[in-house]
């Protein structure tokens, strides 16, 4: 009589833990898709910007979205696009390394260093610089709410 039960038992507790590494493995799956996911939104934004792409910007920009650039100035999502329609904002070289994407359900942190040449209002500035960029997914899309940079003194 033990003897059925420890099997009964053994059998339960070998079944719940096959039950649990396949709920592992399918979440880890899902995080390794957002994070490509991502990564393909961030290449495309940045061709985007290179090219001053503001209709396929409006997609990839939540309505929400806010930048801080490295002086600390805070600009509005509408500020962003007129800069990049005018011209006052153009991105002239950029290299990504060192990037690294955290996924929390419908939240993604990504976050590395650039190696940018961006001309601002008529200034040319050159990195590296360190940035962190926050995407949110919404109906059923990422799109960036949040892009902060700062330059980098030394490394």
């Amino acid at each position: 009589m033990h003897r059925i039960i420890f099997i009964s038992l053994l059998t339960i507790s070998l079944a719940c833990g096959v039950r649990g590494q396949q709920v592992g493995g399918n979440q880890e799956r899902a995080t390794e898709k957002a994070k490509q996911e991502v990564l393909k939104v961030e290449d495309e934004m940045n061709q985007a910007i290179a090219k001053g792409d503001v209709d396929t910007l409006e997609h990839i920009f939540g309505s929400d979205f806010m930048v801080t650039n490295p002086s600390g100035k805070i600009i509005s999502r509408a500020q962003d696009l007129a800069e990049i329609r005018s011209g006052a904002n153009k991105l002239v070289a950029l290299v990504h390394d060192d990037v690294h994407v955290r996924v929390y359900g419908d939240t993604a942190v990504l976050n590395g260093r650039s190696t940018s040449t961006l001309q601002y209002q008529g200034n040319v500035s050159k990195g590296p610089r360190r940035f962190t960029n926050v995407y949110i997914k919404r109906g059923g899309r990422w799109q960036i709410v949040d892009h902060h940079v700062t330059n980098v003194v030394a490394e």
